[in-house]
């Protein structure tokens, strides 16, 4: 398998003592190490290859996660609450947000009318209670910023009645009020254009989105979740991968009746939310810009880990501009 950090060892470590079928899967040290240096997948052999690893990746997580959670008796449910806001966007720090983020939040204010709130790890642990298991593995360094906040947001959208944005979304239009009265709902095909195949090969299937985004009616699915979080975390101490929460959501659609049609109930929508980072570079021409507007999306992902170059020479410039000043 790939090694490049000391987490990377004890992560291996963790698999020949749990999981060892990880260790036995074909092409696995490749697949991460594809994914660690930021390799391109691009011929027709390699997204069948990535996919079919990918599926048996998340299928051996799932076999680990029934020996852990088939007996295991969830709690129902807590009764929700209202917030302040009607849209919560987080950033841990509190200060130094990057500028990507400040224009995220920025769009938000100009281009929707629905109320929003930009929370700090301070502010959220006035709003929820936060599981000491979990709170220690992330102060340990046991696990990152971006898995314990993908265990943050479990919390508030149990308890509040929310929508939880990531603050790396950037939004052009009225948000359509289906997405708040679905009994589930988030982001379903982010497919970029001509890449579809690639997309599927690098989140399994797209079955149930993307956790960037997330509201709903039924907090029946945050619950578990968070649930799961913290069984876990009693057991063990470390996240056996970055995307710990894409595998609960995973092994939640196969066990739980309900939550499986509620996934399976959400239509696709906001189809090129990856475009604007994927066409940053491109040259500016009005009908790319054009196309960018498509009528089923209103949020486009972009990251703090990429710099943008925001002047009104590039693409990504001249779309922000236009969504962000008056």
């Amino acid at each position: 398998m790939f090694i490049q950090t000391e987490n990377d060892k004890r992560q291996v470590e963790f698999f020949k003592k749990y999981i060892p079928q990880m260790l036995k899967i074909d092409r696995v040290e490749n697949f991460w190490h594809k994914y660690k240096t930021k390799r391109s997948i691009t011929t027709k052999e390699e997204v069948e290859a990535s996919y079919n690893e990918m599926k048996l990746i998340v299928d051996t997580f799932c076999y680990f996660l029934d020996d852990i959670f088939k007996d295991f008796k969830f709690k129902t449910p807590r009764k929700r609450e209202k917030f302040k806001s009607e849209i919560i966007m987080y950033w841990h720090q509190g200060k130094d947000t990057p500028e990507c983020s400040k224009l995220c939040y920025q769009s938000f204010l100009k281009n929707q009318h629905r109320s929003i709130t930009l929370l700090n790890y301070e502010d959220v642990k006035k709003l929820v209670d936060i599981n000491e298991n979990v709170k220690n593995a992330f102060e340990r360094g046991d696990i990152g910023y971006a898995v314990y906040s993908d265990y943050l947001r479990m919390l508030l959208l149990e308890k509040y009645e929310v929508m939880w944005v990531d603050a790396t979304i950037f939004c052009i239009d009225e948000i359509p009020s289906e997405y708040f009265t679905q009994n589930f709902w988030s982001i379903k095909g982010s497919y970029m254009s001509g890449y579809a195949e690639k997309v599927k090969a690098l989140t399994y299937n797209c079955r149930f989105g993307q956790v960037y985004l997330l509201a709903g009616k039924d907090n029946r699915i945050f619950s578990k979740v968070r649930q799961m979080f913290e069984e876990y975390f009693s057991r063990f101490d470390i996240n056996y991968t970055y995307f710990m929460m894409y595998t609960f959501f995973e092994w939640l659609y196969r066990n739980d009746e309900i939550i499986h049609k509620e996934i399976d109930e959400l239509k696709e929508n906001n189809t090129k939310v990856e475009y604007l980072t994927c066409a940053r570079d491109l040259p500016i021409k009005d009908e790319i810009l054009n196309d960018m507007l498509s009528k089923d999306t209103v949020f486009y992902k972009l990251s703090n880990r990429i710099e943008y170059d925001y002047s009104d020479k590039t693409f990504i410039g001249q779309f922000i501009k236009r969504h962000t000043k008056e």
